[in-house]
C-alpha cells in the first residue's frame, strides 16, 4: 500500500515514495484520475452549488454584437 513519505526519514526514497502514493490518486500529467471524487464525497452546499451552475445560463447565450463605429 503506498504512503506518505516520513519526514526525516526515508533517505534517498523520498520522492519515489510520495510519487508512489500520488499516483494513486493523479494520472502521470498530475490531473486527477477519473471517478476519483465523486458528488458524495463532496459537502451538500457544493452538490447545491454545481445543480444550481448546471441550470445557468451558458456563455453562448450572453454573446453580444458590436458594430466598431466608422
Amino acid at each position: 500500500m503506498a504512503r506518505l513519505p516520513q519526514p526525516g526519514g526515508d533517505a534517498g526514497n523520498w520522492g519515489a515514495i510520495l510519487n508512489d502514493y500520488l499516483s494513486m490518486s493523479h494520472k502521470e500529467d498530475g490531473v486527477l484520475k477519473d471517478g476519483i471524487i465523486t458528488s458524495t464525497q463532496l459537502d451538500s452546499s457544493i452538490n447545491a452549488s454545481m445543480s444550481r451552475a448546471s441550470t445557468a445560463i451558458q456563455p453562448d447565450e450572453l454573446a453580444v454584437k458590436y458594430t466598431l463605429p466608422s
